[in-house]
This record gives C-alpha cells, structure tokens and sequence, in this order.
C-alpha cells in the first residue's frame, strides 16, 4: 500500500495489455533514459514481412545499444506464451535481411520526425552521420526488454538461461479506491556498465566496418557485379566519389561545395537509395534525376510501392544483369548532372 496524505492506494491490476503499454510509452526516457528513440511496432512495421514483431524498438543513443521491447501481462504465461513471442523475435533480430529493414524503417522514421531529430541534436549528432549511428548500434546483439506486471520465477530463470542480456522490468499500478486515482510504479532508468564484457568488446570490434572480402563473400554473382561496378564509377570520380564501408554495407556518397551526402545503400542481397537526398537543391538535374527514378521505379517489386517509399530499394534476387546495367547507367548520368 502507498500511503499520500489522506489516500490510500493499493496494488491493483492492469486492466489490460494496452494500459500497461500506454504506461510504458508515456514514461519511455524515465525507464530507457532521455536519450533513447522509442519506436511503436506501427512505426517498424514494414512490407517486407517481419514474421514476428516486437511492440517497441528502442535505440539508446547514450549507451550505443538498442532494445527488443515485448510488453506482457504475466497472466499469459512464461511458456504458453511470453517465452514462444520472444524466441521469435530474437531469432528475426539476429537475420541480417531483418536487421537491414529495421535500420532503414528505423531512419525513415527519424527523417519525418522532428522530435526523433532533436535526439539526435542533443548527442551533437550531425544529420549526416545519422544512418551511419543506426548502423553502427544494431549491428550488436539487441538487449531483450521485458516491461511486465509481474515477476514470474520461471520468466527470470528462464531469461538467465538464454545466454542474451534481458532486462524484465517490473511495472505496478496502484489505485485509490476512493477518489478513483491511479499510481503507477516503474523502474527507473540504469546506465550499462562503462566497461563492456570482453565479449561485448569483441562484438563491436568486429561489427565496426565491413571488409571488401567479407563483403563480396556474401553476394551471389549479380550482387558482385553490381558492386564491381558502383566501385568502378567511384574510383572515376575520385575524391568526388566514395564508396565507403559500413557495418554490413556500403554507402554511395557524393560530394558537392563542401556538402557531403549519401545516395545509395549497398547491401549483399540488395539496394537502398535515400530519396529525400536526390533533388535538384542538392545540385541535380531534374531531367537526369527524372529518368533515375523512372528506371528505378521498375526495379523488382517497386512498381507496386514506390511512391510510398522513402528508401526504394530492391533486392538482387528480383533483378538481371541487364537491369544493373541499366541502373548503373542512369545512376552515372544523375552523377555526371551534379553541378
């Protein structure tokens, strides 16, 4: 029971799932730090098929980690339940296919909020290295965050067993019967350990930079042609041009009066391009940037979706060596009509 002045509060139930959730989302920095990102599942939902999604990603740009966020009530069960869900979702977090949609709904999510922006501005995080950021943090292992009602002994044994970092966070409601007020009690946000496990260490060592081996060992042999090429039309740039490593990819950037920004994604089973940055403010020809985006939008799927896409992409498997042809020649000529 908690005691204030007159009223009485005691421990009561959650309705339901929603209202713990609502509690969880209102209170998200107070439990994951003021420098997280909280993402709905609605806002990481995408179309690519996610088998199972979590209710929340969080990104902790503080801790350079990121979270699996399962809501539950603990009346759904450790094992009928909470434990199949989590399993699930684990196992979808670890495919690199997976990783490559959360990072880029991720990003499109943050480019259309201004509120997500100020987060980053507040860590002196340039707009340009955003994506980069995002990479960089969900390349690691995701810390699985259970905000729950209760403490089951069977959920904890079985969250030391998994050989992960899970964080069950324990959230009550209190209620005054008499004046009908609510009190809810969450846990309060703890900074990891500066010191990260040799372990952990190893991770992020290895999870910095892609090398060109590694890279090309994990193309089939359209996907090493397509980079073959973009390489190629790099290098015959020069230092106008850059195709540099990231931590499972490599990104296209051009350079333009001093302003440096990223056109392209390039992934072993596919390609992203950043919209919002092909534009004739950026210095491109809107006759050139017209025919890109026409051969683009017929690429594999595209056609069905590309209006609605703020990274178009496509994945290898869906195109012909004809079609990279096609689109390493327009990709050139949008470069050639920066001015």
């Amino acid at each position: 029971m908690i005691i204030l002045e007159t009223k009485r509060f005691t421990k009561s139930s959650f309705k339901d799932e929603e209202e713990l959730e609502k509690v969880v989302v209102s209170h998200y920095e107070v439990i994951f730090g003021n420098h997280s990102l909280y993402l709905p599942q609605k806002s990481i939902a995408t179309s690519s098929g996610i088998g199972s999604m979590p209710d929340a990603l969080v990104i902790d740009l503080a801790e350079g980690v990121w979270h699996i966020v399962e809501i539950e009530l603990a009346e759904h069960g450790t094992w009928q339940h909470i434990v199949p869900q989590v399993s699930r979702e684990i196992v979808a977090a670890v495919n690199p296919d997976t990783k490559r949609v959360l990072i880029a709904s991720t990003l499109d999510e943050v480019v259309k909020s201004e509120e997500l922006k100020k987060k980053f501005i507040d860590m002196d995080i340039q707009e340009i290295k955003i994506q980069g950021i995002l990479e960089e943090i969900m390349v690691r292992p995701p810390i699985i965050s259970i905000p729950i009602d209760e403490m089951p002994a069977d959920l904890k044994e079985w969250a030391e067993s998994l050989g992960r970092q899970v964080r069950i966070l324990k959230v009550s409601k209190y209620l005054d019967k008499e004046g009908g007020e609510v009190a809810y009690e969450i846990p309060e946000y703890l900074p990891l350990s500066s010191s990260p496990r040799p372990e952990e260490e190893e991770i992020r060592d290895k999870g910095k930079v892609i090398t060109q081996d590694r890279f090309l060992a994990e193309c089939d042999k359209l996907g090493v042609i397509l980079f073959q090429k973009l390489k190629e039309l790099a290098s015959e740039k020069r230092h106008h041009d850059e195709l540099i490593p990231r931590t499972q990819s490599f990104s296209y950037y051009v350079t333009r009066k001093a302003m440096r920004f990223c056109l392209l994604n390039v992934w072993p089973n596919g390609i992203s391009i950043l919209k919002d940055n092909i534009k004739p403010d950026n210095g491109f020809a809107p006759d050139a940037i017209a025919t890109f985006w026409e051969v683009v939008s017929k690429m594999g799927e595209l056609p069905d979706r590309f209006e609605a896409m703020k990274q178009p992409g496509f994945a290898i498997s869906d195109i012909t060596e004809d079609d990279i042809n096609q689109f390493v020649s327009v990709f050139k000529r949008l470069i050639d009509s920066l001015q």
